[in-house]
């Protein structure tokens, strides 16, 4: 069981990686930390080895110039990001209830697109705002009252998960896509169902 564990985690990370995804791999370092944080026999570690990262990238130049380019938005991804964003929220304005509506956002933000030189996807690439414009504002409060309810059931596996989802999801469809949206419920059964599982062995013994 370990080794598929890591055997999964080890393939994801070097997916991640090779797609050259920032926001996945962010992600991945969001998980991973919710998770040992969640641990009390590895909370320590994981607060001293994320100290002792953050200052290996402050003092570093190699390292600390492009990660505040990326996570400054300078580089021509974060750009483009930045430009759908603003279009998003200034339609968001005018539709603020019911947003653009399912798939509808493609058309819908077409007279607020003035940035020509880049296409207009099918999200704006931002998990709020994706969640805004396609279901609307009652939309944004169900999932939110997904994830916390999630969280409670799931416990120490499910938070890590929610990590990995929501830092991603900031600068990135991380829900509505066709697989990704199925793998969501699958995370969402398969964590409760084992938290479930290992806190009825714990009674039981």
């Amino acid at each position: 069981m370990h080794f598929w564990l890591w055997f999964g985690f080890g393939s994801g990370l070097v997916a991640t990686l090779s797609a050259k995804s920032v926001g996945g791999f962010l992600g991945i370092l969001a998980a991973a930390f919710v998770a040992l944080i969640w641990n009390k026999r590895t909370r320590r570690g994981a607060i001293a080895a994320t100290c002792i990262a953050a200052a290996i990238v402050l003092l570093v130049p190699q390292i600390r110039t492009p990660v505040v380019r990326d996570l400054s938005f300078q580089d021509w991804s974060g750009k483009v990001r930045l430009v759908m964003w603003d279009e998003a929220t200034t339609m968001l304005k005018d539709h603020p209830i019911f947003g653009a509506g399912l798939g509808a956002y493609p058309d819908v933000i077409k007279p607020y697109h003035h940035a020509t030189w880049m296409e207009i996807f099918q999200y704006p690439h931002d998990i709020l705002l994706n969640l805004w414009s396609e279901t609307g504002i009652l939309g944004v409060v169900a999932f939110a009252w997904i994830l916390i309810l999630w969280g409670k059931r799931g416990g120490g596996l499910a938070l890590p998960v929610i990590a990995a989802i929501v830092v991603h999801g900031l600068v990135d469809v991380p829900y509505f896509k066709n697989d990704l949206a199925v793998l969501f419920w699958i995370l969402v059964a398969v964590t409760t169902i084992q938290t479930h599982e290992t806190i009825a062995l714990k009674r039981a013994s």
